[in-house]
């Protein structure tokens, strides 16, 4: 019985783990393919609200941000290292008013910061590093499989980028 238990524990994690993977980048969000829209059109993936909130000032270019989140869970999962690393560095849909991209890299460094994981690892952008490593096969990465390195991409993108620039 305990070991029926066990098994139904583990499949039951497993099935967690890949719709946490999956999370916010399933159906219209993944197309980000280029459309014969003129420049006002917005993606279909910046809709008008999010799950019934609507904003109160033009936020889209923000937003955008989370699509490079998608991009590169995506690029991950095809062990596309260099592309997932590309969009995270580069950006990719969050362009500025003067032509740069806003990244996801620029969030998790946060240089200056000195948010308590700077202090714990006592080294600056510890949260950016910890994501390179993901990234690069390097660090707390060197070695691991695969599927691996996409969860360590994917987790860490998602739930510890933004933490660093808080």
């Amino acid at each position: 019985m305990e070991l029926k238990t066990k098994q139904l524990k583990g499949m039951t994690l497993a099935l967690l783990m890949l719709i946490a993977a999956m999370a916010g980048c399933l159906g219209a969000e993944d197309d980000t393919e280029e459309s014969e829209s003129t420049a006002d059109e917005k993606p279909a993936f910046l809709d008008a609200s999010d799950a019934g909130y609507t904003y109160a000032s033009d936020v889209d270019n923000h937003r955008s941000l989370m699509q490079d989140l998608c991009d590169i869970k995506t690029a991950a999962s095809e062990n596309n290292w260099d592309e997932a690393k590309n969009i995270y560095q580069n950006g990719k849909n969050a362009q500025k008013d003067d032509g740069s991209y806003r990244t996801l890299a620029g969030f998790a460094g946060a240089e200056g910061k000195k948010h308590n994981y700077d202090s714990f690892y006592n080294e600056s952008g510890a949260i950016g590093a910890h994501i390179m490593d993901a990234m690069e096969g390097t660090g707390d990465f060197a070695g691991v499989s695969d599927t691996v390195r996409y969860q360590g991409i994917a987790k860490l993108t998602a739930n510890m980028g933004m933490v660093g620039y808080t």
